[in-house]
Parts: C-alpha cells; sequence; structure tokens
C-alpha cells in the first residue's frame, strides 16, 4: 500500500503591533466623531424652554405655565412661578440641565429670583416668582395618647342649681385615669390629707391594685367606665368600653363586668364617651343600671352637647356633672388658674365638682395648692356630695 503524503501545515499569518494599534485608534476616532456629532447636537437642539419643562416636570410631576416676554433690549424673558419653600432645589437642578456652554447668573429676590443666561449669541432671562405655599399644621399628638382631646372652649351648660350648705362652698376633686400607670404620682396623691375621689379604668395593668391602695388609706374609689368617643377608632377607649352599637343587654354586662373588677365602686364616671354622651338610648340604659343597683354617675362633660342631665330630669335620677377640667393644658399657671375658677364657681353655686388626672404635674399642683384652697372651700368625697352628706 502507498503511503499517503502528508499536507504540510499551514503558517499562521501573524498580526503586527502596528496593525493593532493602528485599528485602535480609527475606533477612537470614529467614536470621538460620533460623540462630537450627537452631543454637539442633543445641546444646540436644547432649549431653555425646554430645560425649565423638564426641571419642573421631574420635581413637581406636572407641565408648567411658563410665559414668554420680551425686555427692552428685545431679550427673552422666560416667567414661570414656583413654590418658595424648594426655589433653591429648584433653581440647582435648572442649572444641571442647562447646556454646558451657558453660563447662568443668579440674582435673588424676596419675591422672585432672576436667571441670567448668556450662550454667546443671546442673552435670556428666566423670571422665577415665588409663590407662598402654606404648610398643613403638625398634628399635636397628646402626651398621653389614652386621653381623650378635651374642647379648648368652654362647654356651654345649663344653669346649675344652687344648694344651702352650712360655712363654706363645698369642692370635690376627681383624679381619672388612675390604673394606667405612673403609681409615683397615684402614691403621692394618696399621701394629700384632703377627700380625693380616685376614677379607676377597669381591666389595666394597676387597676385593682389602685383600688385597694385608694380604699385602704380611706379615699373613696369610683369606676371610671371607658365609653366610645366621637374620634373612634382614632381615640380608643380601651378594653371593656360601651359603644353605640352596642344593645341593652351588652352594655348592662359591660357595667357589671366592670364594677366587678373595681370592688370597691359605689358610682362612675365617664371614661372619653363623648359620642356615649349624646346618645339619648345609651344615656337611658346607663341611668337606668346606675338607679337599679344603687350606683351614682357622675358626668364628666366631654361634649358640648351631652344629654345626661335632660334625660335624668325627665326620668327622674340624679345625676352630677363635672364643672371645671383642671388639666386639659399641662402648665402650672394653668392648674392654678382652673382651681381658682373652681373655687369661684363653688361660691356661685354652694358646690363644684373638678376633674384632674393622674399626671405627676397635676398631681403635684395639688399638693401645693389644696392647702390654700382649704382655707376659702370645705373638701368633700364627691359620694358624699352626691347623696348630702356634707352638713
Amino acid at each position: 500500500m502507498a503511503k499517503r503524503r502528508r499536507r504540510p501545515k499551514r503558517r499562521k499569518r501573524k498580526v503586527s503591533t502596528l496593525t493593532i494599534i493602528l485599528g485602535l485608534i480609527a475606533v477612537a476616532i470614529i467614536g470621538i466623531f460620533f460623540y462630537f456629532l450627537f452631543s454637539g447636537n442633543s445641546e444646540k437642539d436644547k432649549t431653555i424652554e425646554e430645560c425649565l419643562v423638564n426641571t419642573y416636570k421631574s420635581i413637581y410631576k406636572t407641565k408648567p405655565v411658563i410665559v414668554k416676554d420680551f425686555d427692552q433690549k428685545a431679550n427673552i424673558i422666560y416667567k414661570l412661578t414656583v413654590p418658595k419653600h424648594n426655589s433653591d432645589f429648584f433653581v440647582k437642578k435648572l442649572k444641571k440641565n442647562l447646556p454646558s456652554k451657558v453660563k447662568p447668573k443668579v440674582i435673588k429676590g424676596k419675591s422672585a429670583i432672576l436667571v441670567k443666561i448668556d450662550s454667546g449669541n443671546e442673552i435670556s432671562k428666566i423670571l422665577i416668582n415665588l409663590k407662598q405655599t402654606k404648610r398643613k399644621p403638625k398634628k399635636k399628638t397628646a402626651k398621653y395618647q389614652y386621653e381623650e382631646p378635651l374642647p379648648e372652649k368652654p362647654i356651654a351648660k345649663k344653669k346649675k342649681k344652687k344648694i344651702k350648705v352650712k360655712g363654706q362652698p363645698l369642692v370635690a376633686i376627681i383624679i381619672d385615669d388612675c390604673g394606667l400607670g405612673h403609681m409615683e404620682s397615684f402614691e403621692k396623691a394618696l399621701t394629700i390629707p384632703y377627700p380625693i375621689t380616685f376614677a379607676i379604668l377597669p381591666f389595666r395593668t394597676y387597676s385593682k391594685k389602685c383600688a385597694y391602695l385608694a380604699n385602704g388609706k380611706g379615699y373613696q374609689v369610683i369606676l371610671h367606665m371607658p365609653m366610645e368617643p366621637l374620634s373612634y377608632p382614632k381615640a380608643d377607649p380601651g378594653p371593656g368600653a360601651i359603644f353605640k352599637t352596642d344593645n341593652k343587654k351588652e352594655i348592662t354586662e359591660k357595667l357589671e363586668n366592670a364594677f366587678n373588677n373595681i370592688t370597691f365602686a359605689k358610682g362612675f364616671n365617664n371614661h372619653m364617651g363623648s359620642a356615649i354622651t349624646q346618645s339619648r338610648f345609651a344615656v337611658r340604659v346607663i341611668l337606668t343600671y346606675s338607679e337599679k343597683h344603687g350606683k351614682f354617675f357622675i358626668d364628666s362633660r366631654t361634649p358640648p352637647k351631652t344629654v345626661v342631665e335632660e334625660e335624668a330630669e325627665h326620668m327622674g335620677i340624679k345625676v352630677l356633672s363635672r364643672d371645671v377640667f383642671l388639666d386639659n393644658v399641662i402648665d402650672y399657671e394653668h392648674i392654678k388658674k382652673q382651681l381658682e375658677e373652681t373655687v369661684k364657681k363653688a361660691y356661685q353655686h354652694g358646690y363644684a365638682i373638678a376633674i384632674g388626672h393622674n399626671y405627676p404635674k397635676t398631681i403635684e399642683i395639688l399638693a401645693k395648692e389644696m392647702p390654700e384652697m382649704d382655707r376659702k372651700v370645705n373638701f368633700v368625697f364627691v359620694k358624699d356630695l352626691y347623696y348630702g352628706n356634707y352638713q
């Protein structure tokens, strides 16, 4: 057999270094050419008006109203309006959007900003009028989130029946919202040597402890019954609360459970409850329960249009109502002024009921001011005031 001849190997052609360098240079030149071709055109085609529109849209997400005008030298003036509070940011972003050849000069005024633009060929002007925008006021958050906001204006109230008392007029002070915490201020209140009635919330962490401490020290306890406020569900009255959707049986059961939780309570007042004390049905059920079980009711008067006194008069049931809120503003001078108002109302009607809260500031002021007030009025428990045990 004949041997096959091997084909000679083809020699690989080597690309010279010079060829590679020349190719790279050619690619670079073409790239630079196209870059300047397109970037030059984009800047050339990018007008001042387009820059304004794009800047405004990127910030405010809407198209601006731009008015064109001319000055005495026939320079174009672009007029538009932006909010004053972020006008500096608008100008800063506008500068970035302007073509690189343009040289802007910014002149700031109180009501407007003037931007002069020299493109080399012509001078344009942008007059930015500043609009004062009204910012939404920040919502004031209550220091104590569980408390329903109290009305700022005094609540209109019917003429109060005057009672005759021997000697000085009577004042009953109720401390609300006990059982939630602030045990240091609560225990300090138990050292004040004057009659104070403690309104204790049911089903809370310190509810039972507060009730036992107050009763053991000889103070009187009432139930601070949670009820639906007008601001519900933003303001939560807490566990065991009475709501407008409750029927007669549900309201009665809730009152029964709450009184079982606060064992020493002989009466009650409303915690929040601005929606309930304006509901005639709910008020009738509550007053019926109070009369049937011998539990007196004190209307805290959280809403202006409470119907408690009207329904009580119609049903022939006695109720008492709050005269003064001591600490709707937690400030020494304000609370002191409210205590003076309490004394004034006591002299007008023979008695007055003031409601404060278990706030450290309130208890501190009461401890300081009650001895001075004792020279002008007689302090009594609210239960004794209700049943007439003050003669």
